[in-house]
């Protein structure tokens, strides 16, 4: 609730819902929603749920089936520049689905189109490293590409894996090595790279900005935010971090550790 767009999601729909309502909602400083509330990370599951408050950098957390099903049933009933709320019944005055071409709803129309809008016979595999400029990357490739999704995690990644020809580019959050599989000789793997210590001193500072919302923290970045550089850097966290590029290029999916979030996690196993 920092932040602008999460407290604009909560005030638009608070009074549209009662005591038996069940909103799904990604993980956040949110005040209570009347009824009862659930959180999710990187899967999302419908069950139960009677609100949809869905980040669109999570698109992929949840299978493209059921996310045709809740476009195609659901009543639209707000969006920003960072989430879609659907209700799975008729609470609103208006169905924002006739506004389905506004800019705050078309990553999710591009998203479930994203077949018809291939221009290339090959993939490209983006790779974001965290702290490397990547984001701005993917912002380039992306109106170039617009048949394009994004994997933020390695298990959204497998609970809701890519067609073969559905996408001109996919981006990933984990080790490629994922993907090889299903790669074929013409396709190609893109990343950014950066001094390894200027790229871990950038995620340090990112990590103690005053407006990051901790509880949305792993234990791995609780530890980057809140203990001394010096000691961070001699745990397991920190040898992780400070390594990540190699361990991102150089491990295969299936070792330990697989990707960036849990990647400092397994340390802790």
């Amino acid at each position: 609730m920092k932040d602008r767009l999460w407290q604009a999601v909560y005030y638009a729909i608070q009074p549209l819902l009662n005591d038996r309502d069940v909103v799904l909602a990604p993980r956040g400083d949110w005040p209570e929603f009347p009824g009862t509330t659930i959180l999710y990370d990187d899967l999302i599951d419908l069950q139960g749920c009677t609100v949809l408050v869905l980040h669109k950098g999570l698109l992929t957390s949840l299978r493209k089936a059921e996310m045709r099903g809740v476009a195609a049933q659901w009543q639209w009933i707000f969006a920003n520049e960072v989430f879609l709320v659907f209700s799975r019944v008729h609470r609103a005055a208006k169905n924002l689905r006739c506004n389905a071409n506004s800019a705050h709803w078309r990553p999710l129309v591009r998203y479930l189109a994203s077949a018809r809008l291939r221009r290339r016979h090959s993939k490209i595999v983006y790779v974001h490293v965290p702290k490397t400029g990547g984001t701005s990357m993917w912002a380039s490739l992306t109106k170039a590409f617009p048949s394009h999704v994004y994997y933020p995690t390695l298990r959204a990644y497998l609970h809701n894996p890519p067609a073969p020809d559905e996408y001109d580019l996919i981006g990933l959050h984990f080790s490629p090595s994922a993907l090889l599989p299903s790669l074929r000789r013409e396709d190609w793997i893109l990343a950014m790279v950066r001094n390894p210590a200027e790229r871990l001193l950038s995620a340090v500072m990112h990590a103690r900005r005053e407006t990051e919302d901790v509880k949305t923290f792993t234990p791995a970045a609780r530890a980057m935010r809140e203990m001394e550089l010096a000691r961070y850097l001699v745990t397991d966290f920190g040898r992780v971090d400070a390594r990540l590029q190699l361990i991102m290029f150089g491990t295969a999916h299936g070792s330990r550790p697989m990707c960036f979030r849990t990647a400092r996690c397994c340390a802790e196993r």
